[in-house]
């Protein structure tokens, strides 16, 4: 109805205020743990890397060169902590990731430049992490090469296990220096493998990859991943739509219930008045004082008019005893007729 238009429209204003808070303090969080200060031990040599596995792929699912890092941290009881790792200046980043138990918690990160490498500096919340990258550094058009070179974070790795696969329908495949050994999986792809222990920090290997292929697809079909982001801001992105939603939900929900609300106390309210109305049609108004209350009996007892022996009468409308005296019924306010009076005489 239209007297309640005004607070329905304040209510929807309160609701999107109420969003636009929530959603500017998770903002701030995002950005407070992007920017905020290094603790003092982040890059400091206590800190080490107990595991990592390195996984150089050139034409995998994409075109380009695709590195990943998967490992964990030997101080397991000082997290969370902020972490760095390097990657080439022209690096895309795809994911960069808590890893609990297989699944990837992507976080938002920094990204600081520092010549030809970029430092990707974040918060880990666990000791466990996954780091990887897509690279444009595989030239030739039909001989390829690659010279992929290897800079440590700045932390000691106790055990590194390198792994660098050779491409589907590549042949003259050729690594320097040479691996260790070599696996194949199902899917027919190649694994050259190097085993590293005790990597100093800042520790910088190089590799020279060499082959040709003619084929210009890579060696599988790119999958889609909710969790991969090239802005590492997913999780921030997801949780400010989350309670948007759920503030929107509510809003609506309580919009419906306070609108049924009202629809029912003016529903309420109008009843009320109908009854009012219906009230005031039986109301006879009156020549002396306030409207009365007709009352009339469904068979009213026919009794005498004119005046008794004993000096009082009765009302020709309704049958209450009056006075000789009376003028008026006070019952419903017809004239008393008297004597001498035409308009009283009775038949």
């Amino acid at each position: 109805m239209k007297r309640f238009k005004t607070p329905d429209v304040r209510w929807l204003v309160r609701m999107w205020r109420l969003f636009v808070v929530v959603a500017l303090v998770l903002g701030s969080a995002s950005l407070w743990g992007s920017f905020s200060p290094a603790p003092a031990s982040a890059a400091g040599e206590d800190l080490r890397i107990k595991r990592l596995k390195l996984s150089v792929w050139p034409e995998y699912d994409d075109p380009r060169l695709l590195v990943i890092y998967e490992g964990e941290f030997t101080d397991g009881g000082t997290f969370p902590r902020e972490v760095r790792f390097r990657a080439p200046k022209d690096a895309a980043v795809q994911m960069v990731c808590a890893l609990d138990k297989g699944d990837h918690k992507c976080q938002v990160y920094d990204t600081i430049v520092e010549g030809d490498f970029k430092t990707i500096v974040f918060t880990l919340p666990i000791p466990t992490f996954y780091f990887e990258y897509y690279n444009s550094q595989i030239a030739g058009d039909t001989d390829k090469t690659i010279d992929y070179l290897f800079v440590n974070p700045p932390y000691a790795i106790d055990s590194m296990d390198m792994e660098i696969q050779q491409p589907l329908k590549a042949t003259n495949f050729a690594i320097n220096p040479s691996s260790t050994s070599a696996t194949q999986d199902t899917q027919g792809l190649k694994y050259f493998n190097y085993t590293f222990s005790g990597v100093p920090a800042d520790k910088v290997l190089n590799f020279a990859i060499s082959y040709t292929k003619s084929d210009p697809n890579p060696s599988v079909e790119k999958k889609s991943d909710a969790a991969a982001n090239g802005d590492g801001q997913s999780n921030s992105l997801i949780a400010i739509a989350a309670v948007g939603a759920f503030v929107l939900v509510m809003g609506a929900s309580y919009y419906v219930f306070k609108k049924s609300k009202q629809q029912k106390r003016y529903s309420t309210r109008a009843s009320s008045a109908a009854r009012m109305r219906q009230a005031e049609r039986n109301v006879m108004p009156s020549k002396e004082g306030p409207p009365r209350r007709v009352y009339r009996p469904t068979a009213p007892e026919r009794r005498p008019t004119g005046p008794s022996s004993s000096g009082s009468m009765f009302c020709s409308n309704c049958g209450t005893r009056l006075d000789v005296s009376d003028a008026f019924c006070y019952n419903c306010g017809l004239p008393v007729p008297q004597r001498g009076n035409p308009v009283g005489k009775q038949r």
